[in-house]
């Protein structure tokens, strides 16, 4: 089944096909706020055009040779440029793209780039692209995406052709939320968190969710209800990084409650107030040493393999020595 682009991009993707068809630009940037999918919009296209039996909307059909192996990553015409590890783009890619444009489309009929996040491209890589974007081979085609065109080395900048990929409307945008499990109330409070970005919005909910869920089990924790190495086993089933950077969010928040600080925007509801109650029972200068050490633990994740059971378990005993007195309060749901 061929996948479905979001409700607001669907009238940008028609002016992308019409770019192609009329053979405008071969070297296009989707602008715009973060949250808005411009990334998926390029892929989506991207798809569309290397597919061999496009369907009457000219999108990708899902099931010819060229779309499976699209699917599985393995497609020889595509070539995505992106940073790895959260570092900018290196000139050494910019080289292997240069050279990868040299040679003629293997199965679909242009050769295609994708650029995720092109202010992430260092002066020497943007550099040793400059001539190659301005002069793409008649069967290249490049989409680059960016939320911060500013950062774009302006020289490279100069070479595309801006495409601005803008926010639904609120109605639209609470409408999709909705149909996304979001009740109206709720969907109307995070989209103005995420400014008007329904992306950003339905990820702002997620991770609120997440972070409850966590807070029910480090009050668990504190009243003797979980066990630390049981729940570090249970903890295994999800990725390390995500759940310590969620616990480091977490924690931070009970420091703020300690000291009496007001609650971030996204915990200003009875979630906070189950927060600040919990903080009532714990230890300010042991909190601060535990989120010290995750800060400390998470640096050392990213950079070397870990026990993560041993990991975990260290974070949830230490968790347990934060604690006053052995007073807890149960957390109440949240919708």
């Amino acid at each position: 089944m061929t996948a479905k682009l979001k409700p607001w991009l669907k009238t940008a993707f028609q002016s992308l096909k019409a770019l192609s068809q009329h053979r405008l630009s071969q070297a296009i940037l989707l602008q715009g706020p973060e949250g808005l999918g411009k990334e998926e919009l390029a892929v989506f296209w991207l798809k569309s055009l290397a597919c061999l039996t496009p369907n009457s909307e000219a999108q990708a059909c899902d099931l010819c040779h060229s779309c499976l192996l699209w699917v599985n990553g393995s497609h020889p015409d595509r070539f995505v440029l992106q940073e790895a590890a959260h570092k900018a783009i290196p000139i050494s890619a910019s080289r292997e793209l240069i050279i990868w444009l040299q040679s003629y489309p293997q199965i679909s009929s242009k050769r295609l780039v994708l650029i995720p996040k092109v202010h992430n491209l260092g002066i020497s890589a943007a550099n040793a692209l400059l001539k190659t974007i301005e002069e793409l081979p008649p069967y290249a085609l490049c989409v680059a995406c960016s939320d911060r065109p500013a950062m774009i080395v302006p020289t490279l900048l100069s070479r595309f052709f801006r495409m601005n990929i803008t926010s639904p409307s609120q109605n639209d945008a609470i409408f999709w939320l909705a149909s996304q499990g979001l009740q109206e109330v709720a969907a109307i409070d995070y989209l103005r968190l995420a400014g008007g970005s329904p992306l950003k919005a339905l990820s702002l909910a997620t991770e609120r969710s997440v972070l409850f869920n966590l807070a029910q089990q480090l009050n668990g924790l504190l009243n003797g209800e979980l066990c630390p190495v049981k729940l570090a086993s249970t903890s295994l089933k999800q990725e390390l990084m995500p759940v310590l950077h969620t616990l480091w969010l977490l924690l931070k928040e009970l420091l703020r409650c300690c000291y009496k600080i007001p609650p971030a925007s996204l915990y200003k509801d009875d979630f906070f107030d189950q927060l600040w109650l919990m903080s009532v029972d714990l230890n300010p200068q042991k909190l601060s040493c535990l989120i010290e050490d995750l800060t400390e633990k998470m640096a050392v994740v990213e950079a070397v393999a870990l026990n993560n059971q041993m990991v975990l378990e260290t974070i949830w005993i230490a968790w347990q020595t934060c604690r006053n007195s052995p007073r807890s309060l149960p957390l109440q749901g949240v919708s």
